[in-house]
């Protein structure tokens, strides 16, 4: 049986044998294999580049994709390989624009260092499980469907935001489905730890910009997490602090504030990463979350990558 490694958010693998196992959100992994001297290896990042504009000095360079896949490329540079002889396969990048910014980052950085992209799987709305054979360059991902995502009792989630109309349409998107039950709104950090400690949630939601404590500093004093926490406010990836930070901490995913207008369209998306959200962290919680299952999709198989 093949060895298998587990390669998380803002780390490199490289190597001879064995199967690195990855799980994928809007976080992105490129898979690079050396096609003479049959090596492999990953990198698995969930930001895009390092911004020249913000002080980002905090982040470790692995969990930006520009730096994550320079740093790869010297491992195998290092092992002798030749830019000619190594193809890429990027991964990853599902519901939300950071996803496609990772991706898009991905393909830009390979490009400068003149690495071939073999194939991609990228983008839609579920995550998908990886599997990588180092000595083989075979590829076998899969994206989780909805009904897998079973739970024998209603999801429990705590909205913690200083705004109203926010905690409104929140209320609404999560009331909209039968599988959710909203047990807590909050104001600020301050409640929100009254109500976290009363409901037991199985998520929250989570602003930044709130009265009396700051959001990210909240999440901090609740690490580790006993449940996944989505990020919803009105800052945006791209003015880096705030947001990498939360997601450093441990963040599961990040949203940009919906208006009433878009809560159908985001609505779903946030209820969909909320599923895989309370389902990724309930299998890491588990006996049994170093095993990693086989991954079968014959009716789907192409040459090396199936998806």
């Amino acid at each position: 049986m093949s060895l298998k490694h587990s390669v998380e958010v803002g780390q490199i693998k490289v190597g001879v044998g064995g199967v690195i196992a990855i799980l994928l959100k809007s976080s992105v992994s490129v898979l690079v294999f050396d096609r003479v001297l049959e090596i492999g290896g990953a990198a698995h990042f969930c930001f895009p580049i390092r911004s020249a504009s913000s002080d980002q000095s905090q982040y470790a360079p692995l969990h930006f994709g520009d730096e994550a896949i320079r740093l790869l490329l010297k491992e195998f540079k290092l092992r002798g390989s030749a830019p000619l002889n190594l193809i890429a396969k990027i991964i990853g990048g599902a519901g939300s624009e950071v996803g496609l910014s990772n991706v898009e980052s991905a393909r830009k950085t390979l490009t400068k260092f003149g690495i071939k992209i073999d194939q991609e799987s990228v983008g839609g709305d579920f995550a998908k499980k990886v599997e990588f054979d180092l000595s083989t360059g075979e590829v076998r991902c899969k994206s989780l469907p909805k009904e897998k995502l079973n739970f024998s009792s209603k999801i429990k989630v705590l909205i913690v935001d200083d705004s109203k109309s926010i905690r409104m349409i929140l209320k609404s998107i999560f009331a909209s489905d039968p599988r959710f039950e909203v047990v807590g709104e909050a104001n600020h950090p301050l409640e929100a730890e009254v109500l976290r400690k009363k409901t037991k949630p199985d998520i929250m939601t989570l602003d930044i910009q709130m009265p009396h404590q700051d959001g990210v500093s909240y999440l901090r004093s609740i690490t580790p997490l006993q449940f996944p926490v989505l990020i919803i406010t009105d800052f945006e990836i791209s003015q880096g602090g705030p947001v990498l930070e939360a997601m450093e901490l441990g963040a599961f995913h990040y949203f940009q504030k919906p208006s009433f207008s878009e809560v159908s369209e985001l609505g779903e998306k946030i209820r969909e990463t909320s599923l895989l959200a309370v389902d990724a962290f309930r299998k890491r919680q588990s006996p049994r979350k170093n095993k990693v299952q086989k991954i079968e999709t014959p009716e789907m198989k192409i040459p090396s990558l199936i998806c």
